[in-house]
């Protein structure tokens, strides 16, 4: 995996949401609202910016959504995939709390400090 930012510089919990067992690929897809759940368990964070880097489908985002403490947003770097991800989001009326756009893959677009918890899936 290439390395785009400092961990250091972002001040967040990272969790790798495939490959640390957290929830794989297709449990995820299966069961987004609990690996929601399970990841914002283990993260403790109570609430914030919650960034999720190839968010694919927007399933998990929007799950994660469902908790009104959080604001999501997700990156991914296929055009199809955010558009999919968006249509996904507005059908379950979380468009706002919840968003999606295309990432060049280069670097995330924030300043220091202002992301809390960031997922990384298996093609970040």
């Amino acid at each position: 995996m290439r390395r785009y930012w400092s961990m250091m510089e972002l001040g967040l919990i990272v969790m790798c949401v495939f490959a640390s067992g957290v929830a794989r690929g297709a449990e995820t897809q299966d069961n987004p609202a609990a690996a929601a759940r399970d990841i914002m368990g283990r993260s403790g964070v109570q609430g914030g910016l919650v960034v999720h880097v190839e968010c694919g489908n927007g399933r998990l985002a929007a799950a994660l959504g469902r908790n009104e403490s959080f604001l999501i947003h997700g990156l991914d770097t296929d055009e199809a995939d955010v558009s999919s991800a968006r249509n996904y989001i507005h059908s379950r009326d979380l468009y706002g709390r919840v968003s999606v756009e295309r990432w060049n893959g280069q670097k995330l677009p924030y300043a220091n400090r202002l992301v809390d918890v960031l997922l990384l899936s298996e093609q970040a």
